[in-house]
């Protein structure tokens, strides 16, 4: 996760990086002859689990590193260095990624049994295979706020198609779950009358606990926060 953040990678090019790159085998210490002890899965499966339990595994080791180094080098925790980098910050938003992704490939999903035709032609890619794995595992880490306000960009697509539709879709819980995310996630008066780019993200900081974390179980909320 340090290289990760050092080299502003995204997890597929980190898990590159650690299968075909002499310098990171090297700092990793791993031989020609090691099989890289990580796969694609590895990191969303922590994501997952967090979402799931509410317990930061990544967060843990590396704060569980980082007091080993303090510890080692003799370094007190009352002074932080001013050019030090958040590492554990990027599974957060990953996270928010992925879950606005997921509402508008349900609700796209949902379009396309009752009304496929008023589905945005912008939004057709979300049903192309892979299209998941490369908006969001493929996502740097710099890019993440972006690539946040474009996922909300195609749910105001969304939202005013299902709204001219004829299909009865806003009574659908795949209508009602991403208007309730929208409220959580953004800072917007009358969202309906937005124009695209003129959304209000919060900050992940402010988020509390109660927020959506998963559409297929939208009461589950943080045990830990």
């Amino acid at each position: 996760m340090i290289l990760k953040e050092i080299f502003q990678l995204s997890d597929v090019e980190l898990l590159g990086s650690i299968y075909f790159d002499d310098r990171f085998q090297y700092a990793l210490r791993l031989t020609s002859f090691d099989k890289p002890p990580v796969s694609i899965n590895t990191f969303t499966n922590f994501y997952a689990y967090e979402a799931a339990a509410g317990i930061d595994l990544i967060k843990e080791e590396v704060e569980s590193l980082s007091n080993f180094i303090a510890e080692k080098l003799e370094i007190g925790d009352e002074k932080i260095h001013v050019g030090s980098f958040i590492v554990t910050s990027s599974s957060k938003n990953m996270s928010r990624i992925e879950l606005v992704y997921t509402v508008n490939i349900n609700l796209i999903k949902k379009l396309k049994q009752l009304d496929k035709k008023a589905i945005p032609e912008n939004c057709l890619d979300y049903l192309k295979k892979g299209h998941k794995k490369d908006t969001i595992y493929k996502t740097r880490d710099k890019d993440i706020e972006t690539k946040l306000e474009f996922l909300l960009k195609h749910f105001q697509m969304l939202n005013r198609a299902s709204l001219k539709s004829s299909s009865k879709i806003e009574q659908t819980e795949e209508f009602k779950t991403p208007r309730r995310m929208l409220d959580e996630q953004t800072d917007n008066d009358d969202f309906d009358k937005l124009n695209p780019g003129e959304l209000k993200i919060k900050e992940g900081q402010i988020l509390n606990s109660d927020i959506l974390q998963n559409p297929s179980d939208p009461d589950a909320t943080y045990r830990y926060k």
